[in-house]
């Protein structure tokens, strides 16, 4: 009894080990605000599904299409904490009265003291209340907010994970504008050339007359075989009434006939075979050059639109989704603070602080005994 007494007289017991537990017992016990958790997990998802390359976690989160790499994970940690989000929050949200409202004790609530209520200075007290972490091996990403109110852990939590979403289909449209931009404008010069092809050709046809030279070529052609075998019909015939009887009168008739046979055959042949600059040979040659241009616009245009569509698939395949594995949960107890562990902790503390300074007062009194 006489050393409990003795004890309690000791002043550096008082000192460093009654007084701070009794301070810290008082705040925690009467003053602390109750603090609520909400808790979420994502994990960043890629659309191209990989094979599972091992039985670990991570191999079944590849397996299912999620990504493997950490990077993306680690962006979206990176954005959580930003001042682009807080500010998101700040707009949507009365964030900043949340945290310092009269009803929270002053030393848990934001700018308790009256001290500093800047915008910077809140970004740093709010980056606290958040708890961002990324799983090496699945790369699952944990969201935890603190908050006076269970119902307000849960909106910014949720609000959180919404923005992060919004940003990874931002990556996603960049990414994908990056990707098919190329095969875009390769495929808008081949439309430009075909359009420029398909209107002289359609330009020769209006000028010319002729929808396909070479098909009014066939005509003439054909009538040319026709016309030579009339002629050797007739020059058969007249050379029999020669031989019978060379004073028939059918003589002369098939004579002009022969004339006018070969006089027709004659400008066919000159026709087809082009001996004017207008004629149907030129104009095949125009048409033939044309068309060839022509095709091979069009072949182009349907290269350039099949590169394009080619681009998009592996676009589409490298989109990224933000997978809510866990959806924020909305707290029906405080968390925080751990009371009982704090006194507790404190008062151990204490004893270890006040075993110290005892010690080396006692070596001290000895030293100048």
């Amino acid at each position: 009894m006489s050393s409990i007494l003795k004890l309690f007289k000791n002043v550096f017991f008082w000192i460093f080990v009654l007084i701070p537990t009794l301070i810290v017992s008082a705040y925690y016990g009467l003053v602390a605000s109750n603090i609520y958790v909400s808790e979420s997990q994502v994990v960043v998802r890629s659309a191209d599904k990989s094979s599972i390359s091992s039985a670990s976690l991570s191999g079944l989160f590849q397996g299912f299409g999620f990504s493997n790499s950490q990077s993306d994970a680690y962006v979206i940690q990176n954005y959580v904490v930003s001042h682009a989000a807080v500010d998101r929050l700040i707009k949507q949200y009365p964030v900043i009265n949340w945290y310092s409202s009269k009803n929270v004790d002053p030393i848990s609530r934001f700018n308790g003291f009256g001290l500093d209520g800047s915008l910077a200075n809140f970004y740093k007290y709010f980056v606290k209340q958040l708890g961002v972490s990324v799983d090496p091996m699945s790369s699952v990403l944990t969201i935890s907010v603190k908050a006076f109110k269970a119902d307000e852990a849960q909106t910014i939590n949720r609000s959180l994970i919404s923005y992060s979403e919004e940003l990874v289909n931002q990556l996603n449209d960049r990414a994908r504008r990056d990707t098919i931009s190329f095969s875009v404008n390769q495929v808008d010069k081949a439309k430009e050339q075909a359009r420029e092809s398909a209107s002289k050709l359609a330009q020769f046809r209006n000028e010319s007359g002729l929808l396909d030279p070479q098909k009014e070529a066939e005509l003439p052609l054909t009538m040319i075989g026709t016309l030579q075998g009339k002629l050797l019909d007739v020059r058969s015939q007249l050379a029999q009434l020669v031989v019978v009887s060379g004073n028939s009168p059918q003589i002369p008739v098939l004579k002009r006939e022969e004339t006018l046979l070969k006089n027709e055959i004659e400008r066919l042949e000159n026709k087809v075979a082009g001996l004017s600059g207008g004629s149907i040979a030129t104009k095949m040659i125009e048409y033939q050059r044309l068309t060839l241009e022509n095709s091979l616009a069009e072949q182009q245009l349907g290269s350039a639109l099949a590169s394009l569509e080619q681009a998009n698939a592996d676009a589409r395949k490298k989109q990224l989704y933000l997978e809510r594995i866990s959806a924020p949960n909305l707290p029906d107890e405080a968390f925080l603070p751990h009371r009982l562990q704090i006194v507790l902790a404190t008062f151990l503390l204490g004893l270890i602080i006040w075993g110290i300074v005892e010690l080396l007062t006692a070596g001290i009194r000895e030293h100048i005994e």
